[in-house]
């Protein structure tokens, strides 16, 4: 039971979240619209030879696609702690 001059956290909690999220919104107007140098590498090497932008587009979803096929099944041998499964 709380003593009567303490005050609950809970309040101070939700204003704190309603601060970030309204810094968030206010920093991300700022963010850019143009893609990356990831992406721009991407574009550049695998997907140069597409002829438009819907295109390159699909070419990086598809690049994409590979990448988290890939890293989902190498991810899923390693244990939650990080190590190698144990052999038995």
């Amino acid at each position: 039971m709380a003593s009567p001059g303490s005050r609950s956290i809970v309040p101070f909690v939700l204003v704190g979240l309603v601060i970030a999220l309204l810094i968030g919104m206010g920093v991300s107007n700022f963010a850019a619209s143009t893609p990356d140098a990831l992406q721009r590498a991407v574009i550049n090497s695998a997907c140069e030879d597409e002829p438009n932008e819907a295109a390159v587009e699909e070419c990086l979803a598809e690049r994409w696609r590979e990448w988290a096929s890939d890293h989902r099944t190498t991810s899923r041998s390693v244990r939650k702690s990080g190590s190698p499964p144990r052999r038995s």
